[in-house]
């Protein structure tokens, strides 16, 4: 597999459509810093899914699409598409090439592609995983990424290895196993629950069908009597309703004229109100608007003072480089004065030796012509012109060079003159140097010493931060075993109260009734609740009181009569079963006949009525229950209490023993469906009470987590404060250094400059004296010569008195010329002087210009920066007059609207009062009306009721029955309903769908079994998978880290020719421990790899990089310029190391270093020709 290709579109500054085409071997990408080449990496890492916006250096996804440039307009989307190909098989898909895309619209709407299909992130990451290739992979490395590798905590490093040993698609696997395993654990710990009621309940559902029988024929006896009673209740009933309706006329004629007013006046206090809540608004948005102007204000004079202040500071710099400007300008006059003045004394001595050198062959010509017609007598008088010539030629010599020795000396003394001038001022210029560099030296001596507190104080936060995240493992760990806890009880909690929202255990009757309560709480709302969910008792007191209700415990409690007979005709309608009610309105309690002797024997507890707790409304309900049982401790007392007293009352002992007033006792063993309906209430209490305690406490621990994070944050931002801090205290450090180093280096020419002006001082005083010594050697010579030449002229005046006058005028001549000579090579001299000094003061001139006009380019910065401020004043108070004008127009407009609100509430209390006095004037007659309303209705309900009740119990028409069992008056028939009632009671509900309940229950057991031995089953399933896969994953980590640690040590040897280097696990456990790196160049030995130079911080990051890639190479390779930080030397190792990798892997280079660009085999070019839009173009270089 390898990349064949990456498609650009409107992704940060590629606004068109371009494509960059990849070849084996290595691509070098190049260009100048801003022109988009590192957009290229952020490319490439966008399209597999990177989501951190930080590693695409921007602030929000939406900044990866092209913004604009100062010729081109933004786009509505960014797309990225990389083409594969895949050949070889390695990605999982049927296709020879393979093409992965994403898109992304300002609208935020993000999608992801493979081969032109919509897919999901996820499916783009399966589809790389252990490839080497991953937004966060190895395969892309930038600059910034060896950073990331080396400082980066040991856990957090081994994603690399994770990634090189192929184990990721195991860690997902696991993780899903994990969530599986979650998940099965705790529907194991449900289905358990319900398997626990469930047998509870089936238990004794089958013999509930025998006691079906024996009900029937109690309920025919009920009949006749029960029919009769309702027959004399009708009869009242009618009466009482016909006074009531008479009243009720009464009463509504007076309530119609008072009403009518209400309705006026409610209307008025309307529309007050709703202009009182319009005008409140108005109030109310005016006053967020005067608030938001307000501050607006505060802005916008904080801006303005803003603005002076940078003003006044552009003034400064303005008359500080004016200043500087005079200066160098008076320099520079005084230097173009000097230069005018030495060229002015240039001209004039090519002047004048250009007349001298006329002169000099005027001269030299009237000699030739002496000569031509001398020739001829000085043939005559050639042995002793011969002579006099020799003396002559010889005196002019010696005057010559006397003349030109006079020059030199005068020339030597002035430029002793000059060198000592320059002397003292290159001794004042070296003081000033070494001042300076004293100065920079203290500076970076107080900063080495604030670098060694930060230090210490970065090691003492690192120890804090340190103890302060094992304190937070800790309380991570503790909140993980109270949410297991929690967990397991909320479960738990959740299992019951389904349980008990589903009333399951209860009779089919009793869950209908509670069902249709919250189905329909209107028409059911006299229903109070079942007796076992409205009482409670101590836990060692659940059995005997469960045994005391026997089937009781599944009555319904309800307010009245008319309540229980509404449900019952549900229950016959739906056909659901049966069940007894207790209404509260007409139930009658029972009492305890056993006396006070018999509580006080030893043995007895007390009575079961006593031993429960419950609201005290539903009283009468448990006297009737339990005020006639008495609970003792075991069967031993309750069979001695019941020979000695034959009490009239039950007895219950602890242990579920149970002897009737009659002297039968129940006990033995088994289960019934009623047992542990008590229990599964309090259970749920205290599963609530320590829920609570958990949260509470996981609250806590959770604050204290939070409290602990922010403290770790905290101290990691005061501890990022002092790197940064330390960094800049380094960059200091570095300016100076490099300041040092300039001013070394400028003292270091001072002193050369000062040698060279001493050793040409010294030569030129040694010439001085040999001049001196000379000159009077040749005065000597001179005074010899001329007494020679005299002694030769008076014989040659003897021999040739006719030529004299000719000879005269030739010394003459001779003479003339001579000092032309001498005066010509003085000349000659002064010109070079000037020249040399005319060329220093170029040199310093071409200075002080290149200093003024960088004081000038100041100067003109600091006037267009004056004046965009004053633009921005200027625009600032505007608005500051603007804002204002609001904020009075605001004001105006609250001041009246507060004043109309005012009135508008002064007619309102008016409307209110008058409102008042008209209901407090009817409030006694609706009292009235109301109270006649509600007997009315009642009467009317409770006959309707009668008769429906008639109806759907004995299908027998109330209107039509005529008195019957006339020897009973109604305390006696009522008398005789209790007693039939009584012995239906105590045969308990009857369920009249027993049998077909308990086949119902019988299977959902058996089912409930089944899916327990599966989950079961699958449970340990899973932790057999978890196993082998924690297995292969240790095995492959640990063969892929000691391969991968060999690898490394073998590229760190070859980058840095020598030095030691290791991986090193951080724990036991393989796949759960750290790697660190230990690297120790050749002659170091660091505590750590962040002491490293940056340089070689890259190497070891890059022999990682290698190391990792002899064992897995990725298809392909993306470099950001990685190498940046190494010298020469190291990028030719890097270079040699990227050329043994390119024939398998393909290494996409982006670089600055020209090196690194000698290895490319193909090059892209990224230029910037139209502002904010990236170019590419490409080179393929031959092989």
């Amino acid at each position: 597999m390898r990349l064949k290709s990456l498609k650009l579109r409107g992704f940060k500054s590629f606004a068109e459509e371009v494509e960059l085409l990849f070849d084996k071997g290595i691509t070098v990408i190049v260009g100048p810093n801003g022109c988009g080449k590192s957009n290229i990496s952020d490319a490439v890492r966008w399209v597999l899914g990177e989501q951190s916006t930080k590693s695409l250096r921007c602030s929000r996804m939406e900044d990866v699409i092209f913004n604009g440039g100062t010729d081109s307009k933004p786009q509505n989307h960014a797309y990225v598409a990389l083409r594969f190909s895949n050949e070889d098989g390695l990605l999982p898909l049927d296709s020879p090439e393979v093409e992965i895309a994403r898109q992304l619209h300002r609208s935020g709407e993000s999608k992801y592609f493979i081969n032109g299909t919509p897919c999901l992130l996820r499916d783009i990451r399966d589809l790389f995983i252990d490839t080497g290739i991953g937004a966060n992979a190895y395969s892309l490395m930038e600059q910034n990424n060896i950073d990331l590798i080396l400082n980066s905590k040991p856990h957090e490093r081994r994603f690399l290895f994770d990634e090189v040993a192929g184990i990721n698609r195991y860690k997902q696997r696991k993780n899903a196993a994990l969530r599986k395993l979650e998940d099965t654990e705790a529907n194991l710990a449900r289905i358990n629950d319900v398997i626990i009621e469930l047998e509870r309940q089936t238990e004794s559902l089958h013999q509930q069908a025998e006691i079906a029988r024996r009900y029937f024929n109690l309920e025919e006896k009920l009949k006749s009597a029960e029919i009769e009673r309702a027959r004399r209740r009708f009869d009242r009933l009618a009466k009482e309703l016909s006074e009531a309706e008479r009243e009720l006329k009464e009463i509504s004629s007076k309530l119609s004229g008072r009403r009518v007013e209400i309705e006026s006046l409610e209307s008025s206090i309307a529309k007050i109100n709703s202009r009182r809540d319009e005008m409140e608004a108005e109030i109310s948005d005016l006053s967020e608007r005067i608030r938001k102007i307000e501050s607006e204000i505060e802005r916008t004079e904080s801006n303005i003072a803003i603005y002076k202040d940078r003003q006044a500071n552009i003034s400064n710099q303005r008359r500080q480089a004016r200043y500087e400007i005079e200066l160098v300008e008076k320099r520079l006059e005084e230097i173009e004065k000097s230069m005018e003045s030495r060229s002015q004394e240039r001209k004039k001595l090519e002047i004048e030796l250009e007349l001298e050198s006329s002169r000099l062959k005027a001269h030299e010509a009237f000699i030739s012509q002496i000569e031509s017609s001398l020739s001829r007598a000085r043939s005559e008088i050639s042995a002793l012109k011969s002579q006099m010539i020799s003396l002559f030629d010889e005196r002019t010599k010696l005057q010559n060079e006397l003349s030109s020795i006079n020059s030199r000396l005068e020339y030597s003394e002035n430029r002793i003159a000059r060198l000592s001038n320059d002397e003292g001022s290159f001794k004042a210029e070296l003081d000033e140097v070494n001042a300076q560099i004293e100065e920079l030296q203290r500076r970076s001596k107080l900063i080495e010493s604030e670098m060694i507190s930060m230090d210490a104080g970065l090691k003492e936060i690192e120890s804090q931060i340190s103890s302060s995240e094992r304190q937070l493992r800790r309380i991570e760990a503790e909140i993980s075993g109270i949410q297991q806890s929690l967990g397991m009880s909320l479960s738990r909690l959740k299992s019951l109260k389904e349980l008990q929202s589903g009333y399951e255990g209860y009779y089919s009757g009793v869950r209908a009734v509670m069902k249709a309560r919250e189905l329909d709480p209107d028409e059911f709302s006299g229903i109070c609740g079942v007796v076992g969910e409205l009482i409670r008792t101590e836990p060692e007191y659940e059995l005997a009181i469960e045994v005391a209700l026997g089937s009781g415990i599944q009555n319904v409690i309800v307010e009245t009569a008319e309540d229980a007979q509404r449900a019952i005709e549900m229950l016959k309608r739906t056909g659901t079963g049966r069940v007894t009610f207790l209404p509260l309105d007409i139930l009658r309690a029972r009492k305890f006949t056993g006396g006070e002797k018999l509580l006080n024997h030893t043995g007895v507890i007390g009575l079961a009525s006593e031993l429960v707790s419950f609201d005290p409304r539903y009283n009468v309900a448990v006297e009737y229950l339990l005020a006639n049982t008495l609970v003792v401790e075991n069967l031993d007392i309750a069979i001695s209490i019941s020979r000695r007293f034959k009490p009239a009352c039950r007895l219950v002992t602890l242990e579920g023993e149970i002897i009737s007033a009659s002297g039968a006792i129940t006990g033995g063993s088994g289960k019934s469906s009623t047992f542990g309906l008590l229990s599964r209430g309090r259970e749920i209490d205290e599963l609530e009470r320590r829920i609570e305690k958990l949260s509470s406490r996981l609250s806590e621990k959770d604050a204290e987590r939070k409290g602990l994070s922010a403290k770790i944050a905290s101290l990691k931002r005061e501890k990022q404060q002092i790197i940064s801090s330390s960094q800049e205290r380094k960059i200091q450090m570095a300016e100076i250094s490099k300041e040092i180093q300039a001013l070394e280096r400028r003292r270091d020419r001072l002193q050369k400059e000062l040698e060279v002006l001493k050793s040409e001082g010294e030569v030129v005083k040694s010439d001085l004296e040999e001049l001196s010594k000379r000159k009077s050697e040749i005065e000597a010579e001179l005074k010899e010569i001329e007494r020679r030449y005299s002694s030769l002229s008076r014989k040659s005046q003897r021999l040739s008195e006719q030529m004299e006058s000719e000879m005269d005028k030739r010394r003459e001549v001779e003479r003339l010329c001579g000092e032309k000579r001498i005066q010509l090579a003085t000349i000659r001299e002064k010109i070079r002087s000037i020249d040399e000094s005319i060329g220093a003061m170029e040199e310093e001139r071409s200075r002080i210009g290149e200093r003024i006009e960088e004081f000038r380019e100041t100067i003109r910065s600091a006037e267009r920066s004056y004046a965009e401020i004053v633009e921005k004043i200027e625009e600032e108070q505007h608005k500051f007059l603007r804002l204002e004008q609001t904020l009075f127009d605001l004001n105006e407009r609250a001041g009246a609207l507060a004043r109309e609100k005012e009135e508008l509430l002064g007619e309102m209390e008016k409307a209110e009062r008058r409102l008042r006095y008209l209901r407090r004037s009817i409030a006694s007659i609706e009292a009235r009306k109301h109270e006649l309303d509600v007997t009315y209705t009642e009467l009317q309900i409770q006959m309707d009721n009668l008769k429906t009740s008639v109806k759907e119990r004995f299908n027998f028409a109330l209107e039509e029955a005529r008195p019957a069992m006339t020897e009973l008056d109604d305390d006696e028939l009522n008398r005789l309903i209790e007693e039939i009632e009584d012995e239906i009671r105590e045969m308990g509900s009857v369920n009249l769908k027993a049998i077909e309940d308990y086949k119902r229950h019988k299977e959902r057991l058996d089912f409930m079994k089944r899916q327990r031995d599966d989950l079961v089953e699958a449970r340990n399933s899973i932790y057999k998978v978890i196993n082998r896969i924690n297995a292969t994953s240790r095995r492959m980590f640990l063969d892929s880290f000691n391969k991968v640690n060999e690898n490394f040590k073998e590229v760190f040897r070859e980058l840095f020719e020598g030095g030691e280097a290791e991986l090193v696990l951080t724990g036991e456990d393989a796949l759960e421990c750290g790697v660190d790196i230990i690297a120790h160049p050749p002659g170091k030995k660091p505590g750590s790899i962040t002491m490293l130079s940056g340089g070689e911080r890259a190497l070891v990051a890059i022999a990682l990089l290698f190391g990792i890639f002899k064992l897995k190479p990725s298809p392909f390779c993306i470099l950001d310029e990685v190498d940046a930080a190494l010298d020469e030397a190291n990028v030719l190792r890097f270079t040699r190391l990227i050329k043994g990798f390119s024939h398998n892997t393909q290494f996409i280079i982006i670089t600055h270093n020209k090196r690194t660009m000698e290895i490319a085999e193909t090059m892209y070019g990224v230029t910037m020709e139209k502002a904010g839009v990236s170019k590419l173009v490409s080179v393929k270089f031959a092989a």
